[in-house]
């Protein structure tokens, strides 16, 4: 996240101040600065780490607390701001000069990212509450855990309060009151640190009751139904083979590999991928997560570099899928997507396809056609890469025919020097 030199001091006295601010009916902060440091902080969080659809950009804010939670405390010392409580009232920053005059509850983002996402799925198995951390990997749907409720519910109370919607509020009642009373815990110490006074008060109760369930978390996803994942298998036991094509896609921590391809064989992978080096480095950002390092075809050397790692592009679509039936020695997948060059890279493209073969000759050999189809751009570089050998000679190891290549000393490629 981009913010102005001093922000982050004046986001640290704005959390001192919190403690402050949360029993009386008036802010007590006295410094025009501070508030006008601290509203900038939110509304550049609101800006530059949230999705249309609320998504947190994990990797724009920290590990150790959740960015909803940081925002959350954030705008506490707000709730009861107004100029006109002080003496210079023109001094003050004017809430009605910020998005929703500074009631965030009344922001879309807002709403998604601090309630619907405390319980939607981005894919089916997953749940993007925590961002790409260990709680979030590790969610079983239908399956309740012990401080789930007491997310959803202290938010649930958060966002009521925030909030002026009254289609929002009617949602967030119904969602908190179809939760059984051992479900719905009361505040707790913790919570009303993080999230103030809103803990103390629940929804207004429905005037229908909603019909009871155990858990809020939903066993499928309303934003992208699947991961897009194909799979062609073949052999048994230590000649067991499988093709993975992925059309789905990422975002944050994840690789711009949409319609890249692995292929595991004779006991390992043998397209040769980096995975996940030092974060951070140039062999992890400039090598391991873009699409040259993952059997690709890559569209005007990837240039302008994508903000973050994946691509503003929609799931690739599935064209042909023909498993191996009534004994066929063939099976064939095939994925196309030409918007995910189109957005800022080659605005002229108009198909990019992939077809890929899995033939098997016997139970022990098999060979893998690829076709790429690709029209739009100025350049296409089409790149399989091998596995890593610790030899003297970088071609030791290395077997192409029908063709007998060259290395070209000092020549520059996509994956570096050389």
């Amino acid at each position: 996240v981009s913010l102005l030199e001093g922000e982050i001091q004046g986001a640290d006295t704005f959390r001192v101040m919190l403690i402050l601010s949360r029993s009386g009916g008036q802010s007590i902060i006295t410094e025009p600065h501070t508030y006008g440091e601290g509203i900038e902080v939110i509304t550049v969080w609101l800006e530059q780490c949230l999705t249309r659809d609320g998504q947190y950009y994990e990797n724009a804010g920290g590990y150790e607390r959740v960015g909803v939670d940081y925002a959350a405390t954030m705008m506490l010392p707000l709730e009861n701001y107004r100029p006109q409580n002080y003496d210079n009232p023109s001094d003050y920053p004017d809430p009605s000069t910020y998005p929703f005059g500074l009631r965030f509850g009344n922001d879309p983002r807002w709403y998604s990212a601090a309630f619907l996402m405390k319980y939607r799925m981005m894919a089916s198995g997953r749940m993007i509450a925590f961002g790409d951390m260990w709680e979030d990997r590790l969610v079983i749907p239908g399956q309740t855990r012990e401080w789930d409720p007491r997310l959803w519910c202290s938010f649930a109370r958060l966002l009521y309060r925030q909030t002026d919607n009254p289609a929002w509020k009617k949602e967030i009642a119904r969602r908190y009151w179809s939760l059984p009373e051992a479900v719905r815990n009361e505040a707790v110490l913790s919570t009303i640190a993080g999230l103030g006074m809103s803990q103390w008060l629940e929804p207004a109760r429905p005037a229908v009751a909603p019909p009871e369930t155990a858990s809020l978390l939903q066993t499928d996803s309303d934003l992208i139904p699947g991961k897009m994942i194909a799979l062609l298998r073949g052999g048994r036991g230590s000649d067991h083979r499988a093709l993975f094509l992925s059309g789905s896609v990422h975002y944050s921590h994840g690789h711009d590999d949409q319609m890249a391809f692995l292929l595991y064989a004779k006991g390992m992978c043998l397209t040769g991928t980096y995975g996940y080096p030092s974060a951070g480095s140039p062999t992890h950002r400039g090598w391991a997560i873009k699409p040259a390092s993952h059997w690709s075809l890559v569209v005007n050397e990837d240039l302008p570099a994508p903000r973050y790692p994946a691509k503003n592009a929609p799931p690739a679509s599935l064209q042909a899928w023909v498993p191996r039936l009534n004994g066929s020695a063939c099976q064939l997948v095939e994925m196309s997507n030409p918007f995910l060059w189109r957005d800022r890279i080659a605005p002229d493209m108009t198909e990019y396809r992939r077809l890929l073969w899995m033939v098997d000759v016997s139970d022990e050999d098999f060979y893998v056609m690829d076709f790429f189809r690709a029209t739009g751009g100025r350049t296409h570089d089409y790149l399989w890469t091998g596995q890593w050998l610790d030899q003297p000679d970088p071609a030791a190891g290395f077997a192409v025919q029908g063709i007998d290549p060259e290395p070209v000393p000092r020549a520059w490629t996509l994956a570096g020097l050389n």
